[in-house]
C-alpha cells in the first residue's frame, strides 16, 4: 500500500514512535521509545544563562506593571506571588478598583 515502507512511499514517525533495536527479529531485541524532546529543559551553560536572563526580565515586568498598579511587590524572586498580585490587581481594577 502507498504510504508503507513494502510500498516505496516515504514513511513519516511520530514524535512519540517506537523503533526496534536489532534485526526486528523476535530475538533480535526489545522496542525502545525514540528520544522525547524536552524544550524547557535547562541543560547548561548558554542555555542556563538564556533562562535566567528571560526570568529575570520576567520577573521585572511583573514588577513594574504591580508598580505601576501601584501595588507593592513582594521581591524580586517571588515570580509566582508577584504574578498572583497583579493578576488580582487586573480584576480589582476591572471590578471598579475593589481590593481584593
Amino acid at each position: 500500500p502507498p504510504g508503507s515502507a513494502a510500498g516505496g512511499g516515504a514513511v513519516q514517525r511520530s514524535p512519540s514512535a517506537v523503533s526496534p533495536i536489532g534485526g526486528g527479529g523476535a530475538a533480535g531485541g526489545g522496542v525502545v521509545p525514540a528520544p522525547r524532546v524536552f524544550p524547557l529543559h535547562c541543560g547548561g551553560g548558554v542555555e542556563r544563562a538564556a533562562f535566567a536572563y528571560g526570568a529575570f526580565l520576567l520577573n521585572r515586568d511583573i514588577t513594574h506593571l504591580l508598580q505601576r498598579l501601584h501595588r507593592e511587590p513582594l521581591g524580586p524572586r517571588h515570580t509566582i506571588a508577584n504574578l498572583n498580585l497583579l493578576v488580582k490587581a487586573c480584576q480589582a481594577q476591572a471590578n471598579g478598583g475593589a481590593v481584593s
